[in-house]
């Protein structure tokens, strides 16, 4: 009980907000539903990398450089395309 009061509080002082574009986020993100439905998902990848690939190669592809050489790893796993309207961070 003491948990949801917290939450119906900090709720209230920082409502969800849309990292993107600072509209009201929806169903507790800090996202809201267009910029949600605008994301650049990964879907058509490398298997091994995670590479984007051109739709014409067929599902469960490699990419080039997995075919010229594996990465040191089994999987890598990106649900996003590194794109807009995601920010880029740099460091």
């Amino acid at each position: 009980m003491l948990r949801e009061f917290s939450d119906g509080i900090l709720q209230r002082l920082y409502p969800p907000t849309c990292v993107l574009c600072g509209a009201q986020g929806q169903g507790g993100l800090d996202l809201c539903a267009p910029c949600l439905a605008d994301l650049p998902r990964n879907r058509h990848c490398c298997r091994r990398c995670a590479l984007p690939l051109p739709a014409e190669l067929p599902p469960g592809a490699l990419c080039g450089e997995c075919q010229r050489r594996l990465p040191p790893y089994a999987v890598c796993y990106a649900a996003f395309r590194y794109e807009g309207p995601l920010p880029i961070l740099s460091t």
